[in-house]
This record gives structure tokens, C-alpha cells and sequence, in this order.
């Protein structure tokens, strides 16, 4: 296994996460608990892809009655995504994470 391959880890019992995907100029945001999908959010790549990423947040927690201190992890997957799309997507989910680490300490 090389280095750009991770591991998956388990998700732990009824664990709330969100999921950034994108491929090519469509973004979805899916919310998912117990590695089921609950709700999805579809995007189009856009100048204010970053706005856009974080009111979908907002608006499928809101949508699904979810606090944002029920969600343990953000995660990205990006597959032929330009390049400075998926570094917005990458940015937002390391914020996002770093958030809820801090939410919780």
C-alpha cells in the first residue's frame, strides 16, 4: 500500500458524517449515518464554491433536524475535479473537521 492510500477506518455506531463528492463540476453533499445515505445536496462548481459548500451544510443539517455537535467527521472525495475546486473542497472538510474537534473539547 502506498502513502496516498489510506485506510478506512470503521465508523463507530450511529455516527453522523458528511460527505463532500465531487466529480468533474458536480458537488454533492451527502449526509450519512451509519454509512446510510440520509439526505443529498447537488452543486454545481461555481466562483463561490465555498459559500456554496457551507450553506449546503447548513441547509441539509437544518433540512434533517441535526445539530452540528452530532457530526463527528467531514470527509472529501474529489475525481476529476479542477484542481482549485478541490482545494476549496479539501479546505472547507480540514476546517470543518478542525471546528468540530474544538466544539468538543
Amino acid at each position: 500500500m502506498n502513502e496516498n492510500q489510506k485506510t478506512k477506518k470503521p465508523e463507530k455506531r450511529g455516527e453522523t458524517t458528511i460527505l463532500i463528492s465531487a466529480y468533474q463540476e458536480d458537488i454533492q453533499v451527502i449526509l450519512k449515518k451509519e454509512s446510510k445515505k440520509i439526505d443529498q445536496i447537488s452543486l454545481k462548481d461555481n466562483k463561490d464554491l465555498s459559500f456554496s459548500l457551507l450553506t449546503a451544510i447548513d441547509k441539509i443539517l437544518k433540512r434533517n433536524k441535526i445539530n452540528y455537535r452530532k457530526i463527528s467527521k467531514i470527509e472529501a472525495k474529489t475525481t476529476k475535479t479542477r484542481l482549485t475546486s478541490a482545494r476549496i473542497i479539501k479546505t472547507v472538510v480540514k476546517t470543518g473537521n478542525y471546528c468540530l474537534t474544538k466544539i468538543r473539547n
